[in-house]
């Protein structure tokens, strides 16, 4: 482990700084109290200095190596089996050629290990440098730069996409039918979630514009369609914490691809929501509850039975990536943090594309695309 790394050269520039200043106390002869502070703040920085060394020597006798996984203890940590790891690093790119801070290098696979075993985990970061061979301030920052790389290159695929809705639109009407619900022109389910985070610093605008009033916490939201095999197909967002659903869907320009793209052989299909949602034909929502007769009330029953789909997605992100839902990781203009949550969004729907099935993708007994497929948006057979 190289002494030049941030915490490590901070500690050292620390103590050399204090050093000169005790030299220059006892030339200036000041008072022997003065002198005795000044000799206790340069054995402190020294004991912290030989401290940071000695972590240094420990984690520079560690190296990553992904042989060294079972199946399932990489399931466990990394989230994904051991032989997908180099094929989600291939399509993804992961690797790091230089940080723009302090110069680290990393190669793919390692790269995409920090990142999925950093977002399965809200451990610190000297906890997991005996598993990498690295420094703690490297990890931060080969993580949070290959998370940005990661969205820069594939985040297209949280948008949405016409063309790859046209081609599964049929399957995902059919799966939802066979469930016996009313409609049978539905291929996803649209919803919102909010996630709550550390309470923002700085001006009280922003910390009012983030408070939820409905939820009582500060928090962001994520508007997403999910889809039968278990995709999460759209995310848009994030929003600050007061904003109303139709807002996020105004915002999100859905209303302008889903009206254009999912009229297939002169049949409109439509995503169903709940009835805070306006109606719209390629935008379905349920009865009002006051005053419903009790077919509009079986109605509701039964599409909120299938609507719950969109929570089970949910849960499966929470639980498989649970850093993104810490709220004290999560703290606004301190981090990217937004870019955790979509990063896990995708990486969930890798791992469905793996045949990983989560819930939802159990219940509808959809078959999800293949991961060339998916990252390709469609374009491959």
């Amino acid at each position: 482990m190289l002494l030049t790394q941030l915490a490590i050269g901070q500690a050292f520039k620390r103590q050399k700084k204090r050093k000169e200043l005790l030299r220059l106390g006892f030339l200036a002869e000041l008072d022997d109290l003065t002198q005795i502070r000044l000799l206790a703040r340069y054995y402190s920085s020294q004991h912290y200095t030989q401290k940071i060394n000695a972590r240094s020597l420990l984690v520079s006798k560690y190296a990553f190596n992904l042989n060294g996984y079972s199946n399932q203890s990489s399931l466990q940590n990394i989230r994904f089996l051991q032989h997908e790891i180099p094929k989600i690093a291939e399509i993804f790119n992961f690797s790091v050629n230089r940080t723009a801070r302090s110069g680290y290098r990393t190669d793919s696979i390692t790269s995409c290990c920090i990142v999925l075993s950093r977002l399965a985990s809200f451990c610190r970061w000297v906890d997991i440098e005996t598993l990498f061979g690295m420094h703690s301030s490297a990890l931060s920052e080969i993580f949070w730069e290959a998370i940005e790389s990661f969205i820069a290159n594939v985040g297209h695929v949280l948008q949405f996409r016409p063309h790859f809705m046209q081609q599964r639109a049929v399957l995902y009407a059919a799966a939802i039918t066979e469930k016996g619900t009313p409609l049978d022109n539905i291929v996803g389910f649209i919803d919102y979630t909010r996630i709550q985070m550390s309470r923002p610093g700085g001006s009280s605008a922003l910390q009012r514009s983030c408070y939820s009033g409905h939820k009582r916490f500060h928090c962001l939201i994520y508007q997403t369609i999910t889809t039968p095999d278990g995709l999460i197909f759209h995310l848009h967002g994030p929003e600050v914490g007061r904003r109303h659903d139709m807002t996020l869907y105004r915002d999100s320009g859905l209303d302008r691809h889903l009206s254009g793209c999912i009229v297939i052989d002169e049949k409109q299909f439509a995503v169903y929501g709940y009835p805070a949602y306006m109606l719209r034909p390629c935008l379905q929502v349920g009865f009002p509850l006051v005053g419903a007769t009790p077919i509009e009330a079986a109605f509701n029953r039964d599409m909120s039975a299938m609507r719950e789909a969109v929570e089970w997605s949910y849960k499966d992100l929470k639980q498989m990536w649970s850093s993104p839902d810490y709220k004290s990781l999560l703290r606004v203009r301190k981090a990217p943090i937004a870019l955790m949550y979509k990063a896990a969004a995708i990486l969930l729907n890798c791992k469905t594309c793996l045949k990983h099935s989560g819930q939802v993708g159990s219940y509808f007994l959809v078959s999800p695309p293949t991961l060339e497929n998916y990252t390709s948006g469609g374009n491959q057979e």
